[in-house]
């Protein structure tokens, strides 16, 4: 995950984090439109504990086209090219 680079990382396997992001599903949206970095590469952890995330994650991604990555144990890895909006890293 670290020669990625990310900008944010969200770990959801931390129980106060996945409270958060429950109670609060604006949660994500403001970490990342608060930050100044025009784009930003995002590393979610976990993501298969809050599957409606993903929908948020695709609202920002086609509005401003920021980087996701994400590592859950439910899932195939995937190829994190270059310029490719999502990828996905098993663990």
């Amino acid at each position: 995950m670290a020669s990625l680079g990310p900008d944010l990382v969200v770990n959801l396997a931390r129980e106060a984090v996945f409270l958060e992001f429950c109670l609060e599903p604006r949660a994500l949206e403001e970490r990342i439109l608060g930050r100044p970095e025009p784009k930003l590469t995002v590393f979610i952890d976990e993501v298969q504990r809050l599957p409606s995330l993903l929908n948020t994650v695709q609202a920002l991604i086609d509005e401003h086209r920021d980087a996701f990555v994400f590592s859950s144990p439910a899932r195939a890895p995937g190829s994190c090219a270059e310029g490719t909006p999502i990828c996905c890293l098993a663990e």
